[in-house]
């Protein structure tokens, strides 16, 4: 059975073997649509990525709401987010920054949020570029603690992966 997935806000980067979704129509995508509304049935998608997108959505609570809609049980979502070092996070257009904790607010470890009945799995890695990488290992040995009180240098970004859960 062929894997179903999808790359939100594609852009011109259009991947094999995706359906590329844009709200763009002059970029070409497969599907034309607001990510906030997506025409996906429920419980249809393996697999979704996004790259430099979430930072330009106004309610991140209800796009993952959406996700948690369109993605099989146990389907996995990979997004990748300017960290909130990175001086790219604070360009004009973009709505959030991203630390570690970002989506703490669908985690399915933390019991403190009953507003939503989303619920991942959610890990994170801070990245650095490449004359950085070294940081890497330190940064994301203790995330919270670089992020709270050491945040040198700057990170670039911070790569999100999540699994529905039931």
């Amino acid at each position: 059975m062929k894997r179903i997935k999808i790359n939100l806000g594609c852009g011109k980067i259009k991947y094999k073997d995706f359906i590329n979704i844009d709200r763009n129509k002059s970029v070409k995508p497969d599907i034309i649509a607001d990510l906030n509304h997506l025409p996906i049935k429920s419980n249809k998608i393996d697999y979704i990525y996004s790259e430099q997108v979430l930072e330009h959505i106004q309610n991140l609570e209800d796009l993952m709401k959406e996700f948690y809609r369109i993605l099989k049980p146990n389907g996995i979502m990979k997004h990748i987010v300017p960290h909130f070092t990175s001086i790219s996070a604070h360009i004009g257009n973009h709505i959030h920054t991203f630390s570690s904790r970002g989506f703490i607010f669908c985690d399915y470890k933390d019991n403190s949020n009953f507003q939503t009945n989303i619920k991942y799995k959610i890990k994170s890695r801070i990245v650095f570029n490449k004359w950085l990488r070294p940081f890497e290992f330190l940064a994301n040995l203790h995330p919270f603690i670089w992020e709270q009180y050491i945040r040198f240098p700057n990170a670039e970004s911070i790569i999100f992966e999540f699994e529905k859960t039931i």
